[in-house]
């Protein structure tokens, strides 16, 4: 059963990306899902990634997030 869960979550190429963004500090938390959209990449038409690490700078209003999916 363990190795059927880990094919299938291994089996799909994953993405990881590092984004800074300006919004509301402590409105995320890790394991969140966010859509990112972007020109580039692959991502014009958007998709879904699970927040694995996050910096919040409250001063700026930015959160830059590690995302992976």
């Amino acid at each position: 059963t363990e190795a059927n869960r880990l094919r299938d979550l291994y089996k799909v190429d994953r993405d990881m990306f590092r984004a800074r963004v300006k919004t509301q500090p402590f409105s995320l938390d890790l394991n969140d899902v966010v859509r990112l959209t972007y020109p580039r990449h692959g991502l014009s038409s958007g998709k879904a990634f699970r927040i694995v690490g996050l910096t919040e700078n409250a001063s700026v209003n930015e959160i830059e997030l590690d995302l992976w999916g």
